[in-house]
């Protein structure tokens, strides 16, 4: 199954492709095109984008020999951060940090080598809107 770039369609489009998909199609197209979270984000109509979303997911620091860090940069903003991405419907966030790890970097690490350092919560989660951040009118 073939789908154009995220930032092709347009909203409309967009809502219209999702409400399209079996729960089979959808997932493929999770998988594929910035998880779960983000496409049940950006298919909500306008009237609901200001309702919060909780949106779970994992980052992982990789160290070298040396002590540096491993940093990637967005290809969404540009910005330089941690590898790292969304929870994928029914896993485990040390399998998310696994796989995201792999999928971003092609590292590939076992869950039993990952340490939990922090969670992040609170009111710093509430600040995103991906209406903007994707351009969606």
């Amino acid at each position: 199954m073939d789908f154009k770039k995220m930032r092709e369609y347009t909203h409309q489009e967009f809502v219209k492709l999702v409400k399209s998909l079996s729960e089979e199609q959808l997932l493929h197209l999770s998988a594929n095109y910035g998880g779960y979270p983000v496409l049940f984000r950006m298919a909500l109509d306008e009237e609901l984008s200001h309702i919060p979303f909780i949106q779970t997911g994992a980052s992982v620091i990789v160290r070298d020999e040396f002590g540096r860090i491993l940093l990637q940069q967005r290809s969404d903003n540009g910005l330089w951060g941690l590898p790292g991405g969304c929870q994928d419907l029914g896993e485990r966030l040390e399998t998310t940090a696994v796989r995201e790890l792999y999928e971003e970097t092609g590292i590939k690490v076992s869950e039993e080598n990952l340490t939990l350092i922090n969670t992040l919560s609170g009111e710093s989660r509430k600040r995103y809107n991906y209406k903007n951040r994707f351009g969606i009118n």
